[in-house]
Parts: C-alpha cells; sequence; structure tokens
C-alpha cells in the first residue's frame, strides 16, 4: 500500500502513534469512528515522505463480523455458498503467514487505494476458527506495521477474543468510546471494577492509560453530553452527531466515505490526544 499515491496539497500531519485501538460501550460508535479516523489519515500527507498516508482497519469482532456491514454489495450469491468476503480468521489461522497473504485478505475500494479492511466473514462466529497464538498476532501485528503507515483497530465491547486483547494492551493509543446515555455509563463503571482485580504483571488492562471520549450514534447524543461529561468520566473529546456518517453507514458506503477538510482536522486533532 504504501508509495502508490503522491501527497495532496493538504497540511502534513506526523502521527505520534501508529497503532489506534477503539474500543467502548455498545452503540457507542466504535466502527464509525475508527473507519473516519482510518480515512482521515489515508488522505493526509506524512511531511517524513510527502506521500500520503496509507492505513488499515482491523475490524476484530468475530461475533459479529462487521465487514458484510461495511460491504454488504461486494457479496453475491445467495447463502453460504456465495461469493464471501476474505476472512480475518483465515489469514490468523495460516501457519506461516506472510505480507502477501495479508495483502490478498486485504477489502480495497477504487475510491481510496491508501486504505484497506480486514475482517470476518458473514456467516463465521467465535469458533470458526482456531483461537490465534500470541505468536501469531505478534506476527500479524508486524505484517500489519510493513504494509501500511497506521492501523486502527475496530474491537467489540467485550473484548471476548484473543486479537482484541492484544490490541487493547498493545497499541501505541486505546480510545475508549461511550454514548450519553444509562447503559454506556453502567458499561463503563462495570469494566473499571472488572478490570481492576488484574494482576500487574506488565500486560495488564489499565484503563487510566486509555483516552476516553463520547461517541454521537444519534441526533440526540449532543443535548445528553452534558450531563454525562459531569455524572460518569472526564471525557477527552466528543464526536459531533453527523447525519451524512449515519446514511453512509446504514447504506454500506461508510467504509471509503471521502472525509472533508474539517472532519480531517478534527480527527487528526482527536488522534493527538494525550493521556
Amino acid at each position: 500500500m504504501r508509495g502508490k499515491m503522491k501527497a495532496e496539497n493538504r497540511t502534513a500531519y506526523a502521527p505520534n502513534a501508529r497503532t489506534y485501538a477503539v474500543w467502548g460501550a455498545p452503540k457507542s460508535g466504535k466502527t464509525t469512528f475508527a473507519c473516519r479516523l482510518a480515512n482521515a489519515f489515508s488522505c493526509t500527507p506524512d511531511p517524513a515522505t510527502g506521500e500520503t498516508m496509507s492505513a488499515v482497519v482491523v475490524c476484530a469482532d468475530n461475533d459479529t463480523p462487521v465487514l458484510p456491514t461495511l460491504f454488504p454489495h461486494r457479496m453475491k450469491g445467495e447463502g453460504k455458498e456465495g461469493e464471501q468476503l476474505p476472512s480475518l480468521g483465515e489469514l490468523l489461522s495460516m501457519p506461516d503467514m506472510t505480507e502477501e497473504d495479508l495483502l490478498e485478505h486485504l477489502v480495497t475500494g477504487k475510491e481510496n487505494d491508501r486504505l484497506g479492511y480486514l475482517g470476518y466473514a458473514q456467516y463465521e462466529h467465535p469458533l470458526s476458527y482456531p483461537s490465534p497464538s500470541f505468536r501469531t498476532l505478534s506476527r500479524f501485528s508486524d505484517l500489519l506495521l510493513s504494509v501500511a503507515d497506521v492501523i486502527v483497530y475496530d474491537l467489540p465491547s467485550s473484548l471476548s477474543d484473543p486479537l482484541s486483547q492484544y490490541a487493547v494492551r498493545h497499541c501505541d493509543k486505546v480510545f475508549r468510546l461511550l454514548a450519553p446515555d444509562i447503559p454506556s455509563a453502567v458499561w463503563e463503571t462495570s469494566k473499571k471494577e472488572m478490570y481492576a482485580h488484574e494482576p500487574d504483571d506488565g500486560n495488564a488492562l489499565r484503563m487510566e492509560d486509555q483516552i476516553p471520549c463520547a461517541g454521537s450514534p444519534d441526533r440526540n447524543s449532543d443535548r445528553l453530553l452534558s450531563d454525562f461529561r459531569q455524572s460518569v468520566t472526564s471525557l477527552k473529546f466528543a464526536l459531533p452527531y453527523r447525519p451524512e456518517w449515519k446514511a453512509a453507514f446504514e447504506e454500506g458506503s461508510l467504509a471509503f466515505l471521502k472525509p472533508g477538510k474539517k472532519e480531517i482536522d478534527y480527527l487528526l486533532k482527536a488522534a493527538g490526544t494525550k493521556i
């Protein structure tokens, strides 16, 4: 993916991290934020090379696969016998995974050749493939960084799979999204209690090292946000409600929806947020 496209006339941005994890409460806008963040990076020049940065989104949820939602028009035929999207599970099951294997499993589009997606396919579930080992996940992480400048992991709320557990502990930055509602507040307090008891062995999930922020999954979010800020946690930033994001998600066009300059500036500012 590197070196394919020359930088356009945009302000160069040097990312202070290369791997980002987007985690959070159910229905808080995790996938939308992950997609928009990766799109922003993939439209921005790297000042060191002058070339537009490349990005990969890893959709780690194997319980409710995300790829069929992002690319509903890519699947042909009916049922399991129809043409399916390439599977992240198949990739992670390869005994000697290579860079070529990874590139073959990327879902890309003519809209943006600096951006690709990995994830599980329709009909797949947590028992479809054997659990990848730590060694496999470490190899996978290294390969990702060899083909793209920025990696964004879209993680499920449960963190119930090995890839999500690996990403949330090893990414340079972790964003924890919350919707401004009671279920998110309950989720937040539950997870804080749960991970407070992990052994401090150098690999513990430390929520205090994450960046809490508010997603805006619907048009009521902005109105509820001020009360939510005071009652739950100290939020670093809040994503605005964007009806075009919601419409694109529902239409299956969010993955490569081209961001405007204001959106890019806002998202890259969010990406630079310090803990």
